[in-house]
């Protein structure tokens, strides 16, 4: 049996289409037919059905498919293994970064590695469900996001805490009032993250258990950097729900501050580093782990530490 053939038909699993998968793998449609004989002959079970549109595994070829998973993301995890071993050096890491982590925070942790050549690096951005995806997948070596709900087969590692907050305008009304309510919150026009994330249903059930209705959102956002490029007018009359280390972009910080939250308000968001428990964790991967872990102490939202955007540009 042979592997390429086993991953050929994970492929078109995945793909739902022989079309599809050739594509994405750079092969014909042909190959992959005789890479599927090949297994159901071996297999004496039939593991595809053709349909109008695209094709479907069978009972046999959805076993086949699940046991598969593992299978190849141990061989490629085997495989660059042995690569890290014949080059005797640090080499290269895939990692994902999940959107709402302070971009200055991965860039104050990889740049003295880059700076000594020890690793080349590429960064996998996305939401939180899609990069926990990839690191079961053995896609990417591990990812920096928010704690996960479901840690199955996953490892889990805590770098700070960074709670949700409202950050405005300096110049906004709220930023001198010596107490605030729900209600005044309830009644400001804000900046939340995108409908169906958990920070925006976290964010109306606060408002929805103080049976207040939730405030109907100005502007929906899926990234940190979106709140400043809306522009200095615009953002005198908004509150924008971000994490606290917001306030450590320094696009933001020239214009924000944080806005005084009800005694009530808890945001238990906390942002850190998941990996496959057991899988391989090349040395790149190590390294630029051991260094999020050293500037993460000095990260917390009540730190003084800040990262200039610079820092960016280095990367």
């Amino acid at each position: 049996m042979e592997l390429r053939d086993l991953q050929h038909l994970l492929a078109i699993a995945e793909a739902g289409s022989l079309v599809r998968a050739a594509e994405r793998l750079g092969v014909t449609q042909p190959t992959l037919s005789k890479a599927v004989t090949r297994l159901e002959r071996m297999l004496r079970v039939k593991l595809i059905e053709r349909l109008a549109r695209g094709v479907r595994l069978t009972p046999y070829g959805q076993a086949v498919v699940a046991r598969m998973g593992t299978i190849d993301v141990g061989v490629r995890d085997m495989l660059a293994e042995l690569r890290d071993l014949r080059q005797g050096k640090t080499g290269a890491v895939t990692f994902g970064v999940g959107t709402g982590i302070p971009p200055a925070f991965v860039a104050a942790a990889a740049k003295p590695l880059l700076a000594k050549d020890c690793i080349s690096i590429t960064i996998i951005g996305g939401k939180a469900d899609a990069l926990l995806r990839s690191v079961r997948a053995g896609d990417i070596e591990f990812a920096v996001t928010i704690e996960p709900a479901r840690k199955t087969n996953l490892a889990w590692h805590k770098l700070f805490a960074d709670p949700m907050v409202p950050i405005t305008h300096k110049d906004h009304p709220l930023t001198r009032a010596s107490k605030v309510t729900w209600t005044d919150l309830a009644a400001a026009r804000w900046i939340v993250p995108v409908e169906g994330s958990a920070t925006r249903e976290w964010f109306e059930n606060q408002f929805r258990q103080r049976d207040l209705d939730p405030p109907l959102p100005v502007v929906s956002l899926d990234s940190v950097a979106g709140w400043p490029g809306l522009g200095s007018n615009l953002n005198l009359n908004l509150l924008a729900l971000l994490p606290a280390s917001s306030l450590n972009y320094l696009p933001v910080a020239s214009l924000g501050v944080m806005v005084r939250t009800p005694e009530d308000w808890h945001s238990a968001r906390v942002v850190g580093i998941v990996h496959r428990r057991d899988g391989y964790l090349s040395a790149a991967a190590q390294k630029l782990i051991e260094r999020l872990e050293t500037v993460a102490r000095s990260f917390e939202p009540e730190a003084t530490a800040s990262y200039s955007t610079r820092d960016l540009a280095r990367i």
